[in-house]
């Protein structure tokens, strides 16, 4: 995770991805030159029954998350439809479309 930070030290937001890099390049994507400083966490190593319960515990969205999951879904919609229509029944168009969930 890490963590974009202003010129006065206010918290931008925050971003997530599995190398420092991704981080990186989300946070210069959403907040680009107001970031004067980044701060990289790393996520402590879980045991399987800790990476279970954080695999079924709600995670609240931030920033504009909701939005861009709400674009997300119509787009899969579509897509659905569209394969619904165009694919004749076999079991690739039900592998897509299970894929699509």
């Amino acid at each position: 995770m890490g963590e974009a930070f202003d010129s006065g030290g206010n918290k931008l937001g925050e971003a997530t991805g599995e190398t420092r890099d991704e981080v990186l390049k989300q946070l210069e994507s959403r907040f680009g030159e107001q970031i004067a400083e980044v701060r990289i966490r790393r996520r402590p190593k879980m045991t399987p029954g800790q990476e279970i319960e954080n695999r079924f515990t709600y995670h609240k969205p931030f920033g504009d998350q909701p939005a861009r999951y709400e674009l997300l879904r119509e787009l899969a919609r579509q897509l659905a439809h569209a394969i619904q229509t165009l694919c004749p029944d076999s079991r690739e168009k039900s592998t897509a479309q299970t894929s699509l969930q």
